[in-house]
């Protein structure tokens, strides 16, 4: 499902989707321009299955690695 700039608007004056910082002109057609930072959190791929990945966990830090990069990143699949 696709939202409009004017659903994707409504659920942001309603508190339901929240994105910080936000400015109005980062609303497009159809979406939101996002820009990122140079500090990615990567899952990382286990085999495991002992343990289910559970983000409210006090150790979820054992499930990424923090890397740093500064003009590009891949974004690998699945």
């Amino acid at each position: 499902m696709a939202l409009s700039n004017v659903d994707i608007l409504n659920y942001i004056t309603r508190k339901e989707l929240i994105i910080k910082p936000f400015d109005q002109k980062m609303l497009t057609g159809n979406g939101v321009d996002l820009r990122l930072g140079n500090e990615i959190a990567r899952l990382i791929q286990t085999s495991s299955n002992d343990e289910i990945f559970n983000s409210r966990s006090e150790n979820v830090g054992k499930w990424y690695q923090i890397e740093y990069c500064n003009d590009s990143f891949v974004v690998y699949p699945h």
